[in-house]
């Protein structure tokens, strides 16, 4: 796992002044080694830089960026690929010669050798950039699901890219005024809505997609961006075959997720996502680590379960107790290492220091087993909501409004507005999706000084990222759905910020390509019969899982952030909501009635959409020094 950056410009000196400090902005995704590659072509100057987290063969044979002697290609790369061991041996038939035990090294020579069109037979977490001399091209190219990142911005005949946001600014040519859309994403939905970044001339370069660049006559031209892999179709006639075959590809994935030279563990919950993952590591490796998070709240702690699994196991386990002073100074640094602004991912945070203070570099995650098997409260409210709203519209307007006051009776006020956004939006699946992971609601991102009327019309999402298909089957949408938007754009990207914010590998081995592949042709029925969630976890390995974790309510890794919030973390919650609204990028009346109504009800969800706002607060202070606050 590493850090990736890259220049292409006329400018020469610019492309060998700003690229090293590109390169020290993402030192903590690669503490282990870094280098730096300049060279020009057709009047274009090109520098590539790269900083390494060794993981596999950690010798200087896996230096980049890395250069085929023989062709004169170079390649930066960060991610894992898993199945590098049998496209090496099918190289090696063609005659190819290896100098070291490297994926990078089988991805450079895959490429040298075949092209973009090899990209489709890749599986692994990865985003690279490929020079090809040959060519006169620069290939970008990032994993299906977007596991690994990948930002971009173009101005004039100038194309700039890093593995994070930060590294960007370095380059000395990033407009950093905010961008409208991307905040109303961040509002909406407590992230910034992918391609957008918060700023105005930076993108997210799409999931499952390669491009090439071709330099010519001292010009940058962009080809067609290509679109290697897309959700597959489900195919309901062939679900038993499919799921009979999922138990293999897991285990098969695990074991390949296990392949590392240095130390590796899991993040173990008492939820069977994470269970599962840890059984099947167990029967591949007798130096497994287990880490857990141990909670003062009984009802959100998992310590005793996880404990108990892991004695089962075997495996070495932690069980951290997070103290309230840990939290404050930890939230601080989360705060200070956000690549762009979320409400999520402090409890990857907090994991991930302790896991990387034991000397564990790689860790397992159980991260894609809710969105392929139907473990959010999405897959049962919203097929609820499709009927119930169907219904309504057969009711006269005043029906409609008796129902809605006295459903209102029994809300506390931030469902209350909902229940509201609810009745003026359409049965479809994707309005009734957005709706559902909706924070702030219309009401409030009015009072903020959004324009909702206008926003509303695609539901605060870039309209580049519907080039997606959406099943009609409702289950299978909704898996996409919270696969594409949900994780995509919050818990992937949380994931790698603040797994690597502590020099730490994250894998997930649920969103391996031959397990996704199979996963999302299986029809909504074949997944959830009779509205089961996780029904096929459940079924094929329920040996792994104690009848307690069978029926337990879903918990997920919850921080006591509301009571923080309250208390030790008070005094810098209302520092950055004061620094927010200075900015005047937001109405501070809007800004403060949703503080208010945390103070007045702290144990309701308010508490979220207030530390949504805490957090860009604390972002755009952080950040000051390098953006205008001015929105476009």
């Amino acid at each position: 796992m590493c850090g990736i950056a890259g220049i292409l410009t006329g400018d020469i000196s610019r492309a060998t002044e700003k690229i090293g400090p590109m390169v020290d902005m993402l030192r903590h995704r690669g503490p282990n080694d870094s280098g730096t590659h300049i060279s020009s072509l057709s009047d274009i100057s090109i520098a590539l830089g790269h900083t390494r987290l060794s993981v596999i063969d950690t010798s200087t044979r896996g230096h980049q960026p890395m250069i085929d002697i023989k062709t004169g290609c170079v390649l930066i790369y960060n991610g894992e690929l898993y199945n590098y061991k049998s496209i090496k041996k099918d190289l090696e038939r063609a005659g190819i010669h290896f100098d070291s035990n490297t994926d990078t090294e089988v991805l450079l020579k895959a490429l040298a050798l075949r092209g973009p069109e090899v990209i489709s037979n890749f599986e692994g977490m990865y985003a690279f950039a490929f020079l090809d001399p040959r060519r006169n091209s620069l290939l970008l190219a990032r994993d299906p699901l977007g596991i690994k990142p990948l930002y971009l911005t173009r101005k004039g005949n100038n194309i700039i890219f890093a593995s994070e946001v930060r590294a960007l600014f370095k380059s000395g040519m990033l407009d950093t005024q905010v961008d409208q859309q991307a905040l109303n994403g961040f509002l909406a939905y407590g992230a910034v809505q992918a391609p957008n970044t918060l700023f105005r001339d930076a993108t997210s370069f799409p999931a499952g997609c390669f491009q090439e660049f071709i330099i010519d006559a001292g010009m940058i031209k962009p080809l067609a961006l290509n679109r290697f892999w897309q959700f597959p179709t489900p195919e309901p006639k062939n679900d038993k075959e499919l799921i009979e075959s999922l138990p293999s590809l897991l285990e098969s994935s695990v074991r390949s997720h296990l392949v590392s030279d240095v130390p590796i563990g899991v993040f173990l919950s008492s939820g069977i996502d994470s269970t599962v993952i840890a059984s099947l590591a167990a029967k591949y490796t007798s130096e497994l680590r287990t880490y857990t998070v141990r909670m003062e709240q009984a009802e959100i702690d998992e310590s005793r379960i996880a404990l108990q699994t892991s004695e089962r196991l075997g495996s070495l386990h932690y069980a951290i107790t997070i103290q309230p002073d840990e939290a404050l100074a930890m939230a601080h640094k989360w705060f200070a290492d956000m690549d762009m602004p979320s409400m999520d991912g402090l409890n990857v945070y907090i994991i991930s220091k302790v896991v990387r203070s034991t000397g564990t570099i790689v860790a397992l995650s159980g991260q894609g087993g809710d969105e392929l098997f139907g473990g959010y409260p999405s897959f049962k409210d919203i097929p609820r909501w499709r009927r119930w709203t169907r219904l309504s519209r057969l009711l006269p307007k005043s029906g409609r409004n008796i129902a809605a006051a006295l459903m209102s009776g029994m809300l506390n006020e931030s469902e209350k507005q909902k229940l509201q956004d609810l009745l003026s939006s359409s049965a479809t699946i994707k309005d009734l999706f957005f709706l559902k992971r909706r924070t702030l609601s219309n009401a409030q991102m009015s009072a903020l000084g959004v324009d909702v009327n206008e926003s509303i019309q695609n539901s605060f999402v870039s309209a580049q990222e519907f080039g997606i298909d959406i099943p009609t089957d409702i289950i299978a949408a909704i898996s996409i759905l919270e696969s594409h938007f949900y994780m995509g754009n919050m818990l992937l990207r949380d994931s790698d910020v603040f797994g690597m914010a502590n020099s730490l590998e994250i894998r997930v081995p649920f969103l391996d390509k031959k397990v996704i592949d199979t996963v999302f042709r299986i029809s909504g029925r074949g997944r959830m019969p009779s509205g089961s969630a996780k029904n096929i976890l459940k079924q094929h390995f329920g040996k792994y899982l104690k009848e307690e974790q069978l029926t337990q309510p879903k918990k997920g890794f919850v921080l006591p952030i509301a009571k923080w919030m309250q208390t030790s973390l008070r005094d810098t919650c209302e520092e950055s909501l004061k620094y927010l609204s200075s900015t005047g990028i937001l109405a501070p009346k809007g800004i403060d009635l949703i503080w208010q109504a945390f103070i007045q009800e702290p144990n309701t969800q308010i508490w979220s959409r207030a530390w949504q706002l805490c957090a860009l607060g604390m972002y755009l202070r952080n950040t000051k020094d390098l953006m205008t606050c001015k929105i476009t």
